[in-house]
């Protein structure tokens, strides 16, 4: 345990250094975790990964965690708590999308690249099928109150956001200007994209949230020919909440 705790010690130096230089999400790697017996989860895997998660958050950054080979994915993610879990190609996908409900990634056996095109296509296809791709993902990565206004009369009734759209190649779609806030009617349903009605509803005025967006809660099938949004495009969105 004492070896741990070095470990744990330089690997908060390490994270500290990746995201002042940069980072904008932290993956902890945890490659044998597979060795050890599940009896040894809480002292080897649990507390030492639990701490790094924290730290991790408390420097209001996303974190991802990839324990290769883990025998029980599910405990796993109830107790540290990671953004999004990383799974291997030894995990039963069908099992994970039962019982994960963050985001996850990987899963693919990286030989199927060595195979024909349509047995990648096979391979992909069956994983969004399982995965599906319909929810929501969104991760509060900063609370704060400050600059916060007072509700008067006139704007009570209206939603006030600040927020920056991208495609998942990043390509600026909509940005609100400067610091200016945009307001929103709440007696209108058609104002507010679903998926940006979801995150309000679901936090807190000052916090800031960064979300995956399915195209059904954004512009569907119809796309945005303003914004040049192809039909059944996902979005990332970065919000921040000023007034509910």
């Amino acid at each position: 345990n004492r070896i741990l705790l070095i470990i744990e010690k330089f690997l908060k130096i390490h994270i500290k250094s990746q995201i002042e230089n940069g980072a904008n999400v932290i993956q902890i790697f945890d490659s044998w975790a597979g060795l050890l017996e599940e009896r040894d989860y809480p002292n080897y895997i649990y507390t030492p990964t639990l701490n790094l998660v924290n730290y991790v958050k408390s420097l209001n950054v996303p974190v991802i965690c990839f324990l290769r080979e883990i025998k029980n994915y599910k405990d796993f993610c109830e107790i540290v708590k990671p953004d999004a879990v990383n799974i291997d190609y030894n995990v039963d996908p069908l099992i994970i999308s039962k019982n994960i409900k963050i985001p996850v990634q990987g899963g693919l056996d990286p030989k199927i690249l060595l195979t024909d095109k349509e047995n990648l296509k096979k391979q992909v296809l069956k994983y969004l099928d399982i995965f599906n791709y319909d929810d929501l993902f969104s991760v509060k990565v900063a609370q704060s109150h400050q600059d916060m206004p007072e509700k008067s009369d006139s704007v009570k009734e209206f939603i006030a956001i600040k927020y920056l759209i991208t495609d998942l190649n990043d390509r600026e779609i909509y940005k609100t200007k400067g610091n200016l806030n945009e307001y929103y009617d709440k007696s209108l349903n058609d104002q507010l994209l679903e998926g940006f009605k979801i995150l309000v509803d679901h936090y807190n005025i000052g916090d800031s949230v960064v979300a995956v967006m399915p195209s059904k809660m954004a512009f569907g099938k119809r796309g945005s020919l303003v914004n040049m949004i192809a039909p059944y495009t996902p979005l990332k969105v970065s919000l921040k909440i000023i007034q509910k």
